[in-house]
């Protein structure tokens, strides 16, 4: 589980880059990018660049994350492990899909 949760992880930050470049690639240069700060819609809009690559900077976050707390349950051999390495994914997913949004509503005119 340990090894399949880090691989999915990377993939999934792999996925986030790859909508930045799409991101960055499509959107106009004066683009503003919506930005998910706490509960509720997006609050927060961004300049293009500063929108487009925080969202892949909270996934590494996320990932690095997990890989600590992996590495801190292989050396500990928890019996709990296998719900924090299924958690931590899990955001990432939904951070992709956000990112997603994001960039919808930003490319929406208007």
């Amino acid at each position: 589980m340990t090894w399949l949760s880090l691989v999915l992880g990377g993939m999934l930050v792999l996925a986030m880059t790859s909508v930045t470049v799409y991101g960055w690639l499509r959107l106009p240069s004066d683009a503003r990018i919506p930005v998910h700060h706490g509960l509720g819609s997006y609050n927060n809009y961004r300049k293009k660049t500063v929108g487009l690559l925080s969202w892949p900077a909270v996934g590494v976050l996320i990932y690095a994350i997990l890989i600590a707390v992996a590495a801190n349950t292989l050396r500990a051999n928890h019996a709990s492990k296998s719900t924090v390495l299924v958690i931590l994914p899990a955001t990432l997913v939904i951070v992709l899909l956000l990112q997603i949004g994001a960039i919808r509503a930003a490319s929406r005119p208007g």
